[in-house]
């Protein structure tokens, strides 16, 4: 007779004193040998089955099962030295523990046990395949390790795996309503069933998946697991292992709390409680909504998708949503870097943190606890809120932008093309990009330099004594209006936009002394001057530009200087008409003021008339020409320095 292979099966009965008989019947035989035992558990195994029934037991037997490919060469099972000897090994009824005892005998190996109906535990040994039946309770140990392990479809059952151990889904709709799986060493691949629930506890290591599951799942990883749900649709909950687990979501409802070291991506729909402890790095996934709360110094990224997504942050965040179009709502932590995606967001920012918008979608920044930095994106458009002491910037791009901020913030949007509305805070120090601007300087005190290009509306400031200071060197064009505030400085010095300039404020007392400094731009201005303002044409090497300056205010005894800030005797090509000059109060100037200067400029001065008014035209050292329209002669009374 050929040596045995396969396993060798010892049976018995957990906890239980009852001795096990084992019969051995060949298939078609009417009779078990040896017989049943009186006060024995006694077990019925069968050759194979004929045509694919399941024979029937004899009478007196408390079990069955069917064993084949036993001994090579042999037609029936054998018992040697007590074991059942095959590499088949199929159970059908009774409540019972099989054990395969081989260990290291590579000619004996490997064995299938296939559970059935009863509630069975299977004990395999390396090599060996377990699969599971329809009995309840069943156990599945593979804690040997190297072994094939399908689960069953019983109302519970345990698998308790080893290092290198396959366990497999079930065939089918198996359901298992309260199943578990322990990975006692690691190593192992494990996939869930196609539903039921389950709690799946493993060791370091493993790989864990779901594709085509509507199981619910309970994991607890281990370190270096990868735990891949993606194609899953059960509602799972997933504990991470500090040390580096991959946990990807499913499209169920998932909970997943994130340990040091781990890397977390979220599902392609469903939704997504993610818990990420420090250190973890979360990828939002494509579709679904997702809930990440960090604990600090976590990386949080997006694939491109729509999902919907809420970040709370803890600190030292690094926060990229570049990808994700979906609505998202962020809460950074202090000192976080915060990058926004493309959909409908709202930021919510906290000291030190750094924000940056982005290339398309809307956002609203909010930045109240102030001292952040926050970076315009490249397209969309922002709406934000400053909570003073700001740094904003700006992409290259074409965003809108609609802000309100807050004392001694720093704006400088260069580089942006996009239509801006900021209203000022006190003390703000703003440069506007190249595109249409709406600016509203209220709270007075502030510092605002115009785009290259494109064009800037300006409200002054509405406190009275809080004088701004509005810059331009370029090629916008600029309308303003003042506020209440007096001592505003204007200077347009080398602009080549067109201006028009409201400077005369309230007419009212006290109102009356505005005393607003304004240097043209060499472009087309319009100037409307009020009181104890002063009007002269820019001082860059270049001046010229065509001006229309008028004494607007209707305070009697108000006063305005109009003349020339450039110091370069004939350099200056510009051309200035003022109106309404009145000769007991106004005055002109000019630089370096001398008696002899002011004689030659009267003496010069030249007769017109405009509009059928007595004029007079004067040239000034730089070279400007200022005609005074209805001023019919200057004398040197007029002139102020």
């Amino acid at each position: 007779m050929a040596s045995p292979v396969g396993g060798q099966f010892l049976f018995d009965i957990p906890g239980g004193t009852s001795k096990i008989n084992l019969g051995l019947t060949a298939t078609g035989a009417t009779a078990p040998f040896p017989g049943s035992v009186q006060g024995a558990f006694n077990i019925e195994v069968f050759t194979s089955v004929s045509g694919g029934t399941l024979p029937g037991l004899a009478t007196n037997w408390n079990a069955g099962a069917i064993a084949t490919d036993t001994v090579a060469g042999d037609a029936a099972p054998n018992l040697v030295n007590g074991f059942l000897t095959g590499r088949q090994l199929q159970l059908f009824t009774g409540d019972y523990r099989v054990t395969d005892s081989v260990t290291g005998n590579t000619l004996q190996r490997p064995a299938q046990i296939t559970a059935g109906s009863g509630n069975q535990t299977l004990v395999g040994a390396a090599g060996d395949t377990l699969v599971g039946g329809s009995g309840n309770s069943q156990l599945l140990d593979g804690s040997k390790g190297q072994q094939r392990i399908v689960q069953g479809s019983g109302s519970s059952f345990t698998v308790f795996g080893g290092i290198g151990d396959t366990i497999v889904a079930g065939s089918g709709s198996t359901t298992a309503s309260g199943g578990q799986i322990v990975g006692v060493l690691g190593s192992m691949s494990i996939a869930l069933n196609a539903s039921g629930n389950y709690t799946v506890s493993s060791g370091a290591g493993d790989t864990i998946t779901g594709v085509g599951s509507a199981a619910n799942a309970v994991i607890s990883g281990a370190k270096g697991d990868l735990i891949n749900l993606a194609g899953d649709t059960g509602n799972n909950t997933i504990i991470g292992a500090t040390g580096g687990d991959t946990i990807i979501a499913g499209a169920g409802a998932s909970t997943i709390v994130g340990a040091a070291g781990d890397s977390i991506v979220g599902g392609n729909g469903g939704t997504a409680q993610i818990v990420a402890g420090s250190s973890v790095t979360v990828v939002a996934g494509q579709a679904g909504t997702e809930t990440i709360s960090s604990t600090g110094s976590d990386t949080i990224t997006a694939l491109a998708g729509n999902a919907s997504v809420a970040i709370s942050g803890g600190g030292k965040d690094n926060i990229d949503l570049t990808g994700n179009t979906g609505s998202a709502t962020i809460t950074g932590g202090t000192n976080s870097t915060i990058t926004a995606g493309s959909g409908s967001e709202t930021i919510i920012g906290a000291t030190g943190d750094t924000i940056t918008g982005g290339s398309a979608g809307t956002r609203q920044i909010v930045a109240g606890a102030g001292s952040m930095s926050i970076v315009i994106g490249s397209g969309g458009a922002d709406v934000i809120t400053s909570g003073g002491g700001d740094t904003v910037s700006a992409l290259a791009g074409n965003a809108g932008v609609s802000m309100t901020a807050g004392a001694k913030d720093v704006i400088n949007l260069t580089g942006n093309t996009g239509s801006v509305g900021i209203t000022a805070g006190n003390a703000s120090k703003i440069t506007l990009g190249g595109g249409a601007a709406n600016v509203d300087l209220n709270k007075g005190g502030a510092s605002l330099t115009l785009g290259a290009t494109g064009s800037a509306n300006v409200a002054g400031s509405t406190l009275a004594g809080g004088g701004d200071t509005i810059i331009s060197s370029g090629a916008s064009t600029f309308n303003y209006n003042t506020g209440a505030s007096s001592g505003d400085l204007i200077n347009l010095t080398g602009s080549t936009g067109n201006a028009t300039v409201n400077a005369f404020g309230p007419t009212a007392s006290p109102f009356a002394a505005v005393n607003d400094t304004i240097f043209a731009s060499n472009g087309a201005d319009t100037i409307f001057g009020g009181g104890g303002d002063r009007i002269g044409t820019g001082n860059a090497t270049s001046v010229g530009g065509t001006h229309l300056w008028d004494h607007s205010s209707t305070v009697v005894g108000s006063s305005v200087l109009f003349g020339t800030n450039d110091s370069v005797a004939g350099s200056s090509k510009a051309q200035v008409t003022v109106t309404n000059f009145q000769s007991a109060t106004d005055g002109i100037f000019y630089q370096n003021e001398s008696a002899p200067t002011t004689a030659s400029i009267v003496a010069a001065s030249k007769a017109t008339l405009v509009g059928g008014q007595a004029s007079t035209v004067i040239t000034l050292p730089d070279g400007t020409t200022m005609t005074l329209v209805g001023v019919a002669a200057v004398t040197a009374s007029m002139f102020k320095a």
